[in-house]
């Protein structure tokens, strides 16, 4: 069996013995090397090639976020950033994070004594796992290029040549939608309609990033609203999205389509 070879990164020597202590529980998993700043981690990942990277984003010499963009420019790894300050800075550092390279932003693991897993040990294991089989590719920041200008939008409002563009992005989807937000033009004669693998409550936060970042006008979807081209929508976690004849958005909690729906967002309202 060709085990999952670990990258552990994290100033904290206690950090980095909890998350090897709990990859050891599962026989999938081999540390490779561990790393005590970014700077480190690059040559580690250059002279080991792991094939996954767990780091941690607030480190002496280099911090994480050099160290994913170097990372993912030289030596594309999955890499999925484990972090204290999500609670403390907010949402916005895993946007930034996303938009770097990383496949995925949580909170440090925490060690549940005995040899068994807790449920939050099962679910770290289970998504270091995913992410360890996501091919990655060079994200090299720069401009890009703005297409060729459209007709206005408004040239497209007649129902028979209005165009819907839908795209389902699971994990790493955030910064492919930002590599193809920055490419269109703000007068895009179409809507468009995500739905993003993403955590519970954090929809919206991942609108209002793209919004800023993009020319198109970047919102969460909202029950009832008539889609217009140039906007694209984003669907609430917990709901699956749907567009009626009127072209206005519809919500249901029908039952998963091949294993995707998340969780339900309570208060939310339905269709």
């Amino acid at each position: 069996m060709n085990r999952i070879r670990v990258l552990v990164v994290d100033d904290s020597p206690l950090i980095r013995e909890i998350i090897i202590k709990i990859l050891e529980k599962d026989p999938e998993f081999s540390v490779v090397g561990e790393a005590e700043d970014g700077s480190e981690a690059i040559r580690l990942t250059q002279n080991i090639r792991p094939d996954l990277i767990i780091m941690d984003l607030y480190m002496p010499v280099m911090d994480g976020f050099q160290a994913i963009e170097k990372i993912m420019a030289y030596h594309p790894t999955p890499i999925l950033v484990a972090t204290s300050a999500l609670a403390r800075e907010g949402k916005s550092i895993s946007f930034r994070a996303l938009e770097l390279g990383a496949l995925e932003v949580i909170d440090k693991p925490t060690l549940s004594p005995g040899p068994g897993l807790s449920p939050k040990e099962t679910d770290f294991l289970f998504l270091a796992k995913m992410l360890s089989r996501v091919k990655v590719v060079s994200h090299v920041r720069g401009k890009l290029k703005r297409l060729p200008s459209e007709p206005p939008a408004d040239e497209y409002r007649d129902a028979d040549h209005f165009k819907i563009v839908a795209v389902a992005a699971s994990t790493g989807g955030p910064k492919a939608l930002l590599h193809i937000l920055r490419g269109l033009p703000e007068n895009l004669p179409a809507a468009i309609v995500v739905v993003q693998h993403i955590s519970e409550g954090f929809s919206s936060g991942l609108a209002s990033w793209l919004d800023h970042e993009a020319k198109l006008k970047v919102k969460e979807g909202a029950k009832g609203e008539e889609l217009r081209p140039g906007t694209m929508y984003i669907a609430p976690t917990g709901f699956h999205m749907l567009v009626n004849s009127s072209r206005r958005i519809v919500f249901n909690s029908d039952p998963p389509l091949m294993s995707h729906r998340l969780r339900r967002s309570r208060g939310y309202p339905g269709n």
